[in-house]
């Protein structure tokens, strides 16, 4: 867990798990994918991989951080993960507060 993480867990390494899993042959075409860049792995992973990011485990005291940031007037969150995973980051309950 990174510093800052909303997350218990790296959505990363999460959909490369379960890429994995439904199969194996994903391994050589991470390969290539690393080719085009990290974003653009990241983005062929979040293609083939759907999983509901709303059970994770949030950090409570990183989003009562953030819910106060909110109230001052400046609040930006930036992400390294694929946008399919950050849209549903910010719809689910934990973003309800904001």
């Amino acid at each position: 867990m990174a510093h800052g993480s909303l997350i218990f867990t790296d959505l990363s390494r999460e959909s490369l798990k379960r890429a994995v899993k439904l199969n194996l042959l994903i391994v050589l075409w991470i390969t290539f994918w690393l080719l085009g860049g990290m974003a653009y792995c990241k983005s062929c992973l979040a293609t083939l991989v759907d999983f509901e990011i709303s059970p994770l485990s949030w950090i409570q005291a990183v989003l009562e951080y953030l819910i106060e940031v909110k109230r001052s007037g400046g609040l930006v969150l930036i992400t390294g993960s694929d946008e399919k995973y950050a849209q549903q980051a910010t719809s689910s309950r934990a973003f309800r507060a904001f």
